[in-house]
């Protein structure tokens, strides 16, 4: 907090982009035909992170309220970023882009669930679109340090799973915050992915239930596969700790949900697998 009041004290944007990160790397090192050893690579990464998309994603309440109040861009849409090496030809040096590796965490970041995780292109180009704003790091961050830690560049694990469950209640007070200033609920412009897509995927009832009785959301909002919450949470139903589905099913169920309704692949919820009798 005290660091972000600096920045911004000596003339910081506060809608920078993050040029913090990097991604490591190692190498086996050949010497005289024999690996003796591992050289230790540490490359710049260039993000549009900004610091309110930092803020939300370790559901840092009061650091959000201060940058709102500031002037931060709510609406501020991030993308996936992109290695900078550094080449040479002998005589001179120069930058150059490259996609990230598929380990690094920021590529987990930027997908809302597990099942999204690993369909995303392994090699991806640097133009892939996403268009992930504040709130839908808010919708799967959490306060909690195993959360920080788990998101670590040097500790991630890609097999674990993407999403924490928050018991704090920070993800339901910063919706509230961000939708109050006049966040959009289309979390992921690429995809068209809705807060209440990301609600029911992660279990979130609390926060399901204040975006359709509050803000008065359809529980059969599409995203671009044509698919509504149900279709989502059927997709990753297998992913996470999550212990909630019936009851994310029957709440859904209770305010309107309809549970025939099928997505571009065709199928309905029940046919992708959900829980038929939680359905009924």
């Amino acid at each position: 907090m005290e660091g972000v009041k600096r920045a911004l004290i000596n003339g910081h944007d506060i809608n920078t982009p993050d040029w913090t990160l990097f991604e490591h790397s190692t190498e086996p090192y050949d010497d005289l035909g024999s690996s003796s050893y591992e050289e230790h690579y540490r490359t710049p990464v260039r993000s549009s992170l900004t610091s309110l998309h930092w803020a939300c994603f370790y559901g840092n309440e009061e650091l959000i309220s201060f940058l709102l109040e500031k002037g931060a861009d709510f609406q501020q849409r991030a993308e996936l970023g992109f290695r900078c090496d550094l080449d040479s030809d002998g005589s001179r040096e120069w930058w150059d882009s490259g996609p990230l590796g598929w380990h690094h965490s920021h590529r987990a970041m930027m997908t809302a669930t597990k099942e999204q995780y690993i369909a995303f292109p392994p090699f991806c180009h640097l133009q892939i679109s996403i268009g992930a704003n504040a709130l839908f790091f808010a919708l799967k961050g959490s306060s909690s340090p195993v959360h920080r830690a788990k998101w670590d560049a040097l500790t991630f694990d890609k097999r674990g799973s993407l999403v924490t469950e928050d018991e704090s209640g920070c993800r339901l007070a910063i919706t509230k915050r961000l939708v109050r200033a006049g966040s959009s609920l289309v979390t992921c412009e690429a995809t068209k992915l809705h807060a209440l897509h990301q609600a029911a995927a992660y279990r979130d009832i609390d926060v399901a239930r204040f975006l359709m009785d509050e803000l008065d959301v359809d529980p059969d909002v599409r995203n671009i596969y044509d698919e509504t919450p149900l279709h989502v949470l059927a997709r990753n139903r297998k992913h996470g700790p999550y212990k909630r589905t019936d009851e994310m099913v029957e709440l859904l169920v209770e305010r309107g949900a309809d549970t025939n309704l099928k997505g571009s692949n065709g199928r309905t919820p029940g046919e992708m697998g959900l829980s038929i009798p939680a359905i009924l």
